[in-house]
């Protein structure tokens, strides 16, 4: 292994040192140095000591250049209109910002540098920084935006992340124009620390609602129908109207609950049961879902002068997503045909039909 670092670098990195076997070593490129090898440890360390003391005019390393070179080709307008594209993309997509350092990033860079300008490799922290002052901006944009409205409403909702287990509470402003336009802006998503509890959710939604000046102008406040949200609303003095549509959800789900049906499936909660087992033993078994994929693409073949359909897999409900449900239920009925003939390629199935 050989590396040479770059004009303000001065060791060389190599293996091939005489009467030193399987190991690394770092060696000085000044040849009348007096401690011109030592062992590499996988850090520039002792390689920064070694300069500060026998060659204290040479520049240090630097541990990482922010961004690439800016070729000559490209002007400085251009990378800053680069860069915000690359942000907003990277935003849109919900990527991290360690996408610009993916290989084939940069290889779609060098591509496009290629049939034009050149352009510079923009690092993490030159994307960070660059969201940060998008944010400062929009904000001042929205502010601008909200001075002139003297009534506005909020929706507000807090959740649980469940793979991070952090919590969240998000606020949304809604206004209308001169013209009697309805808008909406998101005015945030804050981190909360601890049990979710009226006071505070109430500072949370309160701090958010200050830093656009917008407290006082806020006539009303929708959310769910959660204890806390109501409690919230109260704390804040703000009157309180529960969301219509979470209000028709819990409807539709308690009806479903006491349902009863005439046939031998009994009530409608038991027949919902049996499908999301249905669903559950197709989605806990790679070979019935490849073969509920086959048999619809073999009958999209056998189709004739028809195009070709999407094939589709089915869908588990959850609680806390709306339309789950009958999204679940629809799918099942579509594919009615298709499940009956998978399932009977084993016995063992037979019994979800």
């Amino acid at each position: 292994m050989c590396k040479i670092y770059k004009n303000n670098f001065i060791l060389d990195i190599s293996e091939n040192v005489p009467n030193k076997l399987n190991k690394t070593y770092a060696i000085c490129n000044d040849i009348n140095c007096e401690y011109r090898c030592f062992q590499y440890t996988g850090s520039t360390q002792r390689m920064e000591k070694h300069l500060e003391k026998c060659h204290p005019t040479t520049k240090k390393l630097k541990k990482s250049e922010p961004d690439g070179p800016i070729l000559p080709e490209a002007t400085k307008e251009q990378q800053a209109i680069l860069k915000q594209l690359i942000l907003m993309f990277i935003i849109t997509a919900g990527l991290s910002y360690r996408a610009v350092e993916n290989s084939h990033f940069r290889e779609l860079l060098e591509f496009v540098s290629n049939a034009g300008a050149s352009f510079a490799y923009p690092s993490r922290r030159t994307m960070k920084n660059l969201a940060k002052k998008n944010v400062t901006k929009k904000k001042e944009e929205v502010k601008e935006v909200l001075e002139p409205i003297e009534d506005v409403t909020i929706t507000a909702d807090a959740w649980t992340s469940t793979k991070q287990k952090m919590g969240f509470v998000a606020v949304t402003v809604h206004y209308f124009t001169k013209g009697m336009i309805l808008k909406s802006i998101s005015l945030g998503v804050k981190r909360i620390y601890g049990s979710h509890t009226g006071d505070l959710l109430a500072g949370a939604i309160k701090g958010i609602c200050e830093e656009f000046n917008i407290f006082k102008k806020i006539r009303t406040m929708t959310g769910d129908n959660g204890a806390n949200m109501r409690d919230a609303a109260k704390v804040l003095k703000i009157p309180y109207i529960s969301c219509f549509a979470h209000v028709l959800n819990r409807v539709i789900v308690t009806s479903l609950k006491n349902l009863n049906l005439s046939d031998e499936n009994g009530n409608c909660e038991a027949l919902i049961d049996k499908c999301r087992k249905l669903v559950g033993t197709f989605n806990h078994s790679t070979q019935l879902t490849e073969k509920l994929i086959e048999d619809q693409r073999k009958a999209n073949q056998a189709e004739e002068n028809k195009s070709r359909i999407r094939c589709l897999r089915l869908i588990q409900d959850v609680v806390t997503r709306w339309n789950s449900l009958y999204l679940m239920l629809n799918r099942i009925i579509t594919l009615k045909e298709v499940i009956r003939r998978v399932l009977n390629l084993k016995v063992g199935y037979m019994f979800m039909c």
